[in-house]
This record gives structure tokens, sequence and C-alpha cells, in this order.
């Protein structure tokens, strides 16, 4: 082989690897974005749930308590994202009809969130 093409072959290897780094680079900013928004739209969800109540089963305004399945749909159907994919996780485990409480649910949800952020970013490393 010539200086030449030895020369061209390692500018184009060059350029391709460039090339992955950057577009790998792009997709992990594009990721972090994504995650950001979907906690932000989550945050607002918690904040648009009604306010707690003296009594759980007050029957003259709304409950305390959300199903917790109710409450990860919502957040599923909201978010645009399934945050809920392990269903034998121990956030959502007992039966469907446990009740948590909105500072429960907030906790609960938010461990799942950075759970969940804390995989993505070991599968990226």
């Amino acid at each position: 082989m010539t200086a030449k093409v030895i020369t061209n072959a390692t500018a184009n290897t060059t350029a391709k690897v460039t090339a992955k780094v950057i577009a790998t680079a792009a997709k992990a900013k594009a990721t972090r974005a994504r995650n950001k928004a979907i906690a932000a739209r989550i945050d607002r969800i918690l904040q648009s749930l009604p306010p707690p109540t003296t009594s759980p089963t007050s029957p003259s305004g709304p409950s305390e308590t959300i199903d917790s399945n109710s409450a990860a749909e919502l957040v599923i159907t909201r978010a645009g994202k399934n945050l809920f994919t392990n269903s034998n996780s121990s956030d959502f485990q007992n039966n469907n009809h446990t009740q948590l409480s909105k500072s429960e649910l907030t906790r609960n949800l938010k461990k799942k969130t950075q759970r969940k952020l804390v995989k993505l970013k070991a599968k990226k490393e």
C-alpha cells in the first residue's frame, strides 16, 4: 500500500468514528431532554392532583388517596411514556385495591423515575 492509500483509509476511519461519536452524543442529549420533559410532566400531574382532605372518605370533597393503578395509568397516559414496565415492582406489588396517600404516591413515583433514569444512564456508559 502506498502512503496515500493509508492516509485516505485513516482519514475515512477517523471521519466515521467522529460521526458516530457525534451521533451518539446527540442521541444522549435528546434522551436526557426527553427524560427531563417526562419528569416535568409527572411533577405537573402530581401538583394537579386534588389537595389532601382531613378525611380520606369525605363525601364533600375529593379523597386524600388515589388508587395506585389509576395513578400509574394517569401518569402513563399524560406523560406518553410507560415508566412502569416492571409489573413486579415493589412500588406497585400489592393488590389492585391498595390505596396510597398523595405524598406516598409522589415519593413512589419519584423513586421509580429516579431508578429508571439511573438504568438509562448505566446503559449509555
